[in-house]
């Protein structure tokens, strides 16, 4: 997150998805300081969900989206939306 050696303020309900998500310490590391992380730290803090070498990259999305499409698409989008309301809370 490039914004403070940008001179920039994040905007703060950005802020505080982050911190919902990663938590207070993980959130100050990326934002304050401003320092390029690793895919496996990234990994391991939970902003990303997996990694995959780059020659499989093109395989893991469209099996994550066929997976996905192959889901009743109503049943998809109330979940998402319930699991968002109580990230929310």
């Amino acid at each position: 997150m490039p914004a403070a050696r940008l001179g920039l303020h994040f905007y703060a309900s950005g802020l505080q998805r982050y911190v919902s998500r990663l938590g207070l310490a993980a959130a100050k590391r990326l934002f304050l300081l401003a320092q390029t992380v690793a895919a496996d730290e990234l990994l391991r803090i939970g902003y990303l969900d997996t990694l995959v070498p780059a020659e499989r990259l093109d395989a893991e999305v469209d099996a994550i989206a066929a997976a996905l499409a192959g889901n009743a698409p109503l049943a998809v989008r109330g979940m998402k939306q319930s699991l968002d309301e109580n990230r929310a809370r």
